[in-house]
């Protein structure tokens, strides 16, 4: 029973609520109506959040084994990668974060505009708000976005190919945690079909069985929440101007 559990959780992430992300996208993402587009995503992700913790609850299964906790330079060694392929994600890793940290520099002490206005796919631009208003519904909706795409995609998807498929070959395990995750993002398909979200799913799947914690992709989830902010905020001083 507990296999169809997981396979029903599955099917939510990858197929359904990607599937209801492109409808409301049709529906709401370009109208007035973005602040029950933000709602209705969020209540998906809170959903998943709940289900995803029920689930592994009801099996007893430690959340420290699933990668809820703290990573440590012993697991990093005892990863079954290569080691080019251990320092280069590690290097990738590094570069982001002090890309945000430069970024924040800049932004602070007001040297210039860091986005140009065609920076971005046009899906940004619906899941951002384009007015004030909106604002409070996207933070709590990006937040919740944070959450589970680092606390629960990952984690998911690895312990569903290891431990309840029983794929043993690693590079197999990342492609097909990979495929997930890029099947999530296709609600955007004019914008998303691109090679983009496959090498971020690729560098997160592998960032997370190096250090088998979810603390590195929060992380880089709460730094990316950073730009967008900074995006928005300049987005909204465009507006100011024109």
């Amino acid at each position: 029973m507990a296999f169809w559990f997981f396979i029903v959780l599955f099917m939510f992430i990858v197929i359904f609520r990607p599937l209801l992300e492109r409808r409301a996208v049709k529906k709401w993402g370009k109208s007035s109506k973005r602040i029950q587009f933000f709602v209705e995503q969020s209540l998906f992700y809170i959903i998943i959040l709940l289900g995803y913790v029920t689930l592994f609850k009801y099996e007893g299964i430690s959340f420290s084994f699933i990668g809820w906790k703290a990573t440590s330079f012993s697991a990093f060694h005892a990863s079954p990668l290569p080691s080019f392929f251990k320092y280069l994600i590690l290097a990738l890793f590094a570069f982001f974060i002090i890309t945000v940290i430069l970024v924040a520099w800049i932004k602070r002490n007001k040297e210039a505009n860091i986005f140009g206005e065609e920076t971005l796919a046009s899906s940004y631009h619906v899941f951002t708000p384009q007015k004030k208003e909106e604002v409070a519904s996207w933070s709590f909706f990006s937040c919740l976005h944070v959450a589970v795409e680092s606390l629960v995609y990952f984690p998911f998807f690895y312990f569903l190919y290891v431990h309840i498929f029983h794929v043993t070959n690693i590079w197999l395990v990342l492609v097909f945690i990979t495929c997930a995750y890029y099947v999530v993002q296709l609600a955007f398909s004019y914008d998303r079909l691109s090679i983009q979200p496959f090498i971020i799913g690729l560098f997160l799947s592998s960032l997370y069985v190096l250090t088998e914690s979810v603390l590195p992709l929060l992380l880089f989830y709460i730094c990316n929440f950073v730009l967008e902010i900074y995006h928005v905020e300049e987005e909204f001083q465009r507006q100011k101007q024109a």
